[in-house]
């Protein structure tokens, strides 16, 4: 909203709010990109204008309030850090009252803000900024990395790199959360691209709570690592905005160590495989990445981990965790891991070596499954596999439904397995569900013999004249449904006709009403004529007559 005041005039926000009707703590101010403060008098603003273009903006509610409380004792940020929404520290306004006290200020801003040039400028200022040959005013890392921030919005490499060598020494004294932060802001500065070797060397020696407190606490407390990945892309600028708050907020973290492992692996799936397994890390950060990515990694780790024997004996160890990474497979049906031909294979091995009596049943079990869900079931497997590995099937959607598909292949084999459910009393109910999505009902001659099988559960028999039911009501009402559409079509076309003869009929009737009006016509003007024929005669008579008359008087004169 833009507002126009006369230069001279002494406006202060409570008249203004009087005059816009718009409360105090919800205005907003700026001139000329610059943010007016709360205190301040509009008429103090020097200008040869005769009229002050002054923006009025609304504030957010959340960002009012906390305004309110800010300016009255800025600590409570520090009390109340918790409690403070996330909108709070997108707001220049705020970030900028706080750094009116505070020289740490920054460390609350969100990361937006490090991109925003009126920000920038106006922070600087506060700090002590005069112009970009004077760098006296940098005292602490936070003053470093806000003008940093600004000279690389002016695109200013030179100014970058005075700062990189003036503040070494505050560098070289920074606390680890400085150090941590400033390292991670380097990454995506191009302006400290010759300065990325020295910054990394700084973190040599830092404890691993302090790299995790200032990196990412929950995601990775690995040295190692971290000096690994950190240099490797500039991706990492995403990672620090999807954040509660910017690099120097005091709770800032990555919620998942699966984007540093999907970006660092995307380039060079194999070199990382072998880097990750060095590592005390679960696979099963496998889960939050995208498919693509899962089935590449899990991929290599499989064929680094070798043949199917090695497979198992990893699996049956539960080697970094992969058992969970499995059952989480299983239950979402995860093609980019079940339907692996590692798998496929390490199954076919266990059933074909008959390992499950050996001491490995529950590996081959949980290598059904996995196959089972991704429709990657080995061929001829469906005879040799121990019948209890269908209990895991059970909590699977649609399992019924596959086993049935995989049943109706390999019938009359099929009857022995469900008859192996109902006599071991396993899974009788579920048995009975993999019946009904049997398509019985097709059965004809000697294939019909199965539903008489006494393996079968004695529902067979019902399911099937059940089938052969529903079967005849489709078919009739198929019959029923093309008599109907005939009728129908029958009716139409006697409709069709009936309208053509209703149409002709109209026809002839307009016809013979307009001959009857051309007769009526013609009668109407036949009684015309005729009268003016008598007209005419009568008139010949009076003329007659009055000749006569004048012939006597003439006789009599």
């Amino acid at each position: 909203r833009l507002v126009l005041v006369k230069s001279g005039q002494s406006w202060r926000q409570k008249k203004l709010a009087k005059t816009i009707s718009i409360p105090v703590r919800e205005q907003c101010w700026s001139f000329k990109q610059r943010l007016l403060h709360d205190a301040c008098l509009i008429e103090t603003l020097q200008s040869a204008d005769v009229v002050l273009e002054i923006f009025l903006a609304l504030r957010n509610p959340e960002v009012a309030l906390w305004m309110e409380r800010i300016t009255s004792d800025w600590t409570v940020v520090e009390r109340d850090f918790e409690q403070i929404p996330k909108t709070v520290w997108k707001s220049s306004e705020i970030i900028l009252e706080i750094m009116r006290n505070s020289k740490a200020a920054l460390r609350y801003a969100d990361a937006e803000l490090l991109d925003d040039a009126g920000f920038l400028v106006q922070a600087c200022q506060l700090r002590g900024y005069t112009s970009p040959d004077s760098l006296h005013w940098l005292k602490t890392v936070a003053d470093c990395q806000l003008c940093l921030c600004y000279a690389m919005k002016q695109n200013d490499k030179e100014t970058a790199d005075r700062i990189m060598v003036h503040s070494k020494q505050l560098i070289a004294k920074a606390n680890h959360m400085d150090i941590v932060t400033l390292v991670v802001f380097a990454l995506f500065c191009d302006a400290l691209t010759p300065w990325r070797e020295h910054l990394l060397t700084l973190l040599k020696d830092l404890s691993k709570p302090a790299l995790s407190h200032g990196f990412c606490s929950r995601a990775v407390a690995d040295l190692d690592l971290v000096r690994a990945l950190l240099p490797r892309s500039y991706v990492l600028l995403p990672l620090h905005l999807a954040t509660d708050c910017c690099l120097f907020c005091p709770s800032y973290e990555v919620d998942r160590l699966t984007k540093l492992l999907t970006w660092a692996s995307q380039e060079d799936y194999k070199s990382f495989v072998p880097f990750i397994l060095g590592k005390d890390i679960s696979v099963f950060f496998l889960a939050n990445m995208a498919s693509e990515h899962r089935a590449a990694i899990f991929q290599e780790l499989l064929d680094f981990w070798g043949g199917p024997e090695k497979i198992v004996a990893i699996i049956r160890e539960d080697h970094k965790k992969i058992q969970s990474l499995l059952r989480w497979a299983i239950c979402q049906g995860d093609a980019a891991i079940c339907a692996s031909k590692n798998v496929r294979e390490t199954l076919s091995h266990v059933v074909d070596g008959e390992l499950y009596e050996t001491g490995d049943a529950q590996v081959g079990q949980t290598l059904f499954s996995l196959c089972f869900a991704g429709t990657n079931l080995p061929t001829n497997i469906v005879e040799t596999i121990p019948v209890e590995w269908l209990k895991e099937l059970m909590d699977l959607r649609g399992s019924e439904k596959k086993i049935a598909s995989e049943l109706w292949a390999w019938l009359p084999g099929g009857a022995s397995w469900l008859g192996w459910i109902e006599m071991q009393q396993l899974l009788p109910a579920f048995a009975i569900k993999v019946l009904r999505c049997l398509p019985l009902n097709v059965l004809s001659g000697p294939s019909l013999d199965i539903i008489y099988s006494p393996e079968l559960p004695v529902q067979a028999g019902i399911i099937y004249v059940t089938q052969l039911l529903q079967q005849n009501r489709k078919e009739d009402r198929e019959e029923l449904k093309k008599i109907v559409d005939r009728s129908n079509r029958r009716f139409e076309e006697v409709g069709h006709a009936a309208a053509q003869a209703m149409s002709v009929a109209e026809e002839a009737n307009r016809r013979a009403n307009q001959a009857e009006m051309t007769a009526q016509q013609a009668q109407s003007e036949a009684r015309s004529a005729s009268r003016t024929a008598s007209y005419a005669e009568q008139t010949a008579r009076n003329a007659e007559h009055t000749a006569r008359n004048a012939e006597r008087l003439a006789a009599v004169n």
